[in-house]
């Protein structure tokens, strides 16, 4: 499972010093976007997100880092299945689930996402 750390910002936080659940698809993407880069690179995965789903367990507060967890659940032709974790102090605050779709870079339509890319994604299950 791919992790990165995120510190809440001042702008992702309400009067009671607790996140905004509009922060979370944003910290959601900037870890998808690093999972893709650390695990393709040199190659580039361009893709689109299709659907975003976000089940809240518990508050998130500003006084502590988070873990935002990635892995693959599925690999479609075209598509790829994310599931995500959002922790903080040990605890699980949110779980999410996205697809994104392999999108051909002069068309900007979804194609058929390389076998070798493919392969690479089905190891990270």
């Amino acid at each position: 499972m791919h992790e990165i750390v995120i510190k809440p910002r001042t702008s992702e936080v309400n009067a009671s010093g607790h996140v905004s659940n509009t922060a979370l698809p944003v910290w959601l993407e900037e870890a998808r976007h690093e999972f893709f880069e650390e695990l393709l690179a040199p190659m580039r995965f361009t893709y689109m997100l299709v659907n975003l789903e976000q089940n809240f367990r518990r508050e998130i507060f500003n006084d502590t880092t988070v873990q935002v967890k990635t892995r693959v659940k599925q690999v479609g032709n075209s598509s790829l299945t994310l599931i995500q974790e959002v922790w903080q102090q040990r605890l699980l605050a949110v779980e999410a689930q996205s697809v994104v779709v392999y999108v051909d870079k002069n068309s900007g339509k979804s194609t058929f996402c390389p076998q070798k890319m493919r392969e690479l994604f089905s190891g990270k299950s």
